[in-house]
């Protein structure tokens, strides 16, 4: 993934590190998988694999 420098500008280790949490969490809580027609954590609890 490339990410323009000017996003980043000014951004602290610990500000990139919180950054890229919150974008992992989206990508693996929220994001819709086209397939499921639902986020994939839903679908996971739909089917008892996670809590």
């Amino acid at each position: 993934m490339v990410v323009p420098a000017d996003v980043l500008a000014g951004v602290t280790i610990k500000g990139f590190i919180e950054r890229l949490d919150a974008y992992m969490t989206w990508y693996r809580d929220e994001r819709i998988k086209l397939t499921f027609g639902t986020s994939i954590a839903k679908r996971r609890r739909e089917l008892g694999l996670m809590a």
